[in-house]
């Protein structure tokens, strides 16, 4: 087998899409254009939401369920929330992008 052949088989252009998807290389930055894995953000402060359960249940309970609520993706390098995923591999195949804003 070629290397042009390699290049067009749909089980070797299967496998890059998923070495991309699983080394995070098509989650995009949209503000500082970094590619990779963005890092999981939880809002909110975990000392207040631990001195809010010392308080009571209901303000510590209503607390951490905003602060779970909320959780997001971040960029890594900028902090940026506005990052573009690949869609999921679908029958269709392919990746292609969607954007999304946590806000």
């Amino acid at each position: 087998m070629d290397d042009d052949s390699a290049r067009t088989d749909p089980i070797t252009a299967r496998l890059e899409e998923l070495k991309r998807l699983v080394t995070g290389e098509d989650i995009r930055c949209q503000n500082c254009g970094r590619r990779g894995w963005p890092d999981r953000h939880t809002p909110g402060n975990g000392a207040l939401e631990l001195l809010l359960w010392l308080l009571g249940l209901v303000p510590g309970l209503v607390y951490t369920i905003w602060r779970r609520r909320n959780r997001g993706w971040i960029c890594a390098l900028c902090g940026s929330a506005d990052l573009a995923w690949p869609r999921p591999i679908g029958p269709r195949g392919g990746l292609g992008v969607f954007t999304s804003h946590n806000g």
